[in-house]
């Protein structure tokens, strides 16, 4: 019932402007017409809890039965950290820098907050040496929000 309830939860609150994006972009990475992709997209969405993200992100249109099953979509996620996890530890797995904190030993990359708090040293010191760094907000997932700076637009002055 659980995941029936996740499954009707994401179809109501779905971003339907991301989900025609997404489409789009699988279809033309896939080389598939929308008429199988819709019905395979459903099919993954109730067998393996895959949302469009998930679909995307896993190329599941390109893998078979076994290895969708092998797939870890958001939706098992959060049964995995639901079922595991006492509700009060839950926001670990949804607040990034609570989460690279907490498993800072196995976050195999330098990570801060940034806040208003941080001052220009502070940034200087922690991009120096770097050639890229990834911004990410704290909440969300998919890559949504995520942004890359490099080379020169990593200058903090």
């Amino acid at each position: 019932m659980n995941k029936l309830k996740f499954f009707f939860n994401r179809i109501f609150k779905m971003d339907y402007k991301r989900f025609s994006d997404t489409l789009k972009y699988i279809r033309k990475a896939s080389e598939k017409p929308y008429i199988s992709l819709l019905p395979d997209m459903l099919a993954c969405a109730i067998r393996y809890n895959a949302g469009y993200m998930d679909y995307k992100i896993a190329h599941m249109w390109e893998l078979n039965r076994s290895q969708r099953k092998s797939v870890i979509t958001r939706g098992i996620s959060n049964e995995i950290v639901h079922k595991y996890n006492d509700k009060e530890a839950w926001h670990f797995f949804d607040n990034k820098f609570e989460f690279n904190r907490l498993f800072k030993k196995w976050v195999n990359r330098d990570y801060m907050y940034f806040s208003d708090d941080v001052s220009k040293d502070e940034l200087q010191k922690f991009v120096k040496g770097k050639k890229s760094l990834f911004v990410k907000p704290l909440f969300g997932s998919s890559g949504v929000g995520v942004e890359k700076f490099e080379g020169e637009s990593l200058d903090v002055d």
